[in-house]
């Protein structure tokens, strides 16, 4: 019985990892195809939104050979992509513990999106702002994300010589972060290195976190964990230390 158990869970992890990959492949491409669109031509080279897109797509280990052949449907029927309604919006908000969201979307209906979100709000007792309330509390920068073991002197020197601004320590993560006019340097430069990233993408950081009790902190992650559902989400940032 325990044998069988332990392969019981192991499938129902197992599927639950292979559903939260399908919904992350899912944005991705979503995302792909947006970049393609907004950034008026499909090429990465003079695309930056494109560009972005495809390091999300790599650093998610979505294979090359997938992000190809997407972006060669698309450019066979950039008609049909240019007659899209499909819109990249950011929505603004206070979220539990009046700690400030800004939300990344990409959607075919502004209001069928804009509906939900303010519905996810008013469940919680919170609401959403009018644009420019909460942008004004974050900066654009690049973050570069690594799994640091025993390579963390690595790291460190590879984020000096690239005139880092911060370094963050998470559990297992260091995330380095960067001026966001140093993007083409650094798509250059970080290959010259032998660590290679596990994400590499535009973000909005927060000027000042806030820290959170344990009762809100709590709400607010199974706030964040709803939002995450929602396959018009792109990106979700906020100025919680959690």
């Amino acid at each position: 019985m325990a044998g069988h158990s332990k392969w019981s869970n192991m499938r129902y992890r197992k599927a639950s990892q292979d559903i939260k990959k399908d919904r992350i492949f899912t944005k991705i491409i979503r995302e792909l195809n947006t970049a393609s669109k907004l950034g008026g031509v499909i090429n990465p080279q003079y695309n930056t939104k494109l560009r972005l897109a495809i390091e999300k797509g790599l650093s998610n280990n979505m294979n090359k050979s997938t992000i190809e052949k997407i972006l060669f449907k698309k450019l066979n029927k950039k008609k049909q992509i240019l007659s899209d309604n499909i819109k990249n919006i950011f929505y603004e908000g206070f979220g539990p513990g009046n700690i400030a969201l800004i939300i990344n979307c990409i959607t075919n209906n502004k209001n069928r999106t804009v509906s939900v979100i303010r519905n996810y709000f008013n469940k919680i007792g919170c609401h959403l702002g009018n644009s420019g309330s909460v942008y004004y509390m974050f900066k654009k920068k690049i973050k570069i994300s690594f799994i640091y073991k025993n390579n963390l002197d690595n790291i460190i020197d590879m984020a000096e010589k690239l005139q880092a601004e911060d370094i963050i320590f998470n559990d297992k993560i260091i995330d380095i972060i960067f001026h966001k006019k140093k993007y083409k340097i650094l798509l250059l430069e970080i290959k010259k290195f032998l660590i290679k990233p596990v994400k590499f993408k535009l973000t909005m950081i927060p000027l000042i976190k806030k820290n959170l009790d344990s009762l809100t902190k709590n709400k607010f992650l199974s706030f964040l964990n709803l939002l995450k559902l929602n396959n018009d989400i792109q990106e979700i940032y906020h100025d919680a230390n959690i």
